[in-house]
């Protein structure tokens, strides 16, 4: 029998989130990590990243990988007017390490 294990592979797109909470606070609106991702330049080449998740995919890989966590929400005004509701994310107290090892 083999030990349960998260098998969540940690691609370039979330280590992306990692550096946006790492480098932007504990707590972090999903429009907030949108734009942090918009605007992040590449550690090797200097250059704005030019693959990027639209807002849909973002809120996906936050929803459905363990290592974040959701912790409320809050209220924003759209550009019309109307009152949109945002989920407010953390990172989650997941052994990154145990999940990403293979046998």
């Amino acid at each position: 029998m083999t030990k349960n294990k998260i098998n969540y592979p940690i691609t370039n797109t979330v280590k992306r989130i990692f550096r946006a909470f790492e480098e932007n606070g504990d707590k972090l609106s999903t429009n907030e990590i949108y734009t942090i991702m918009q605007n992040q330049i590449q550690l090797r080449g200097g250059r704005v990243y030019s693959k990027n998740p639209t807002k849909g995919t973002l809120a996906q890989i936050l929803n459905k990988y363990p290592y974040f966590r959701k912790v409320g929400h809050v209220d924003e005004a759209s550009i019309q007017g109307f009152r949109v509701r945002l989920c407010v994310w953390e990172l989650n107290e997941v052994n990154i390490n145990e999940s990403t090892s293979h046998n």
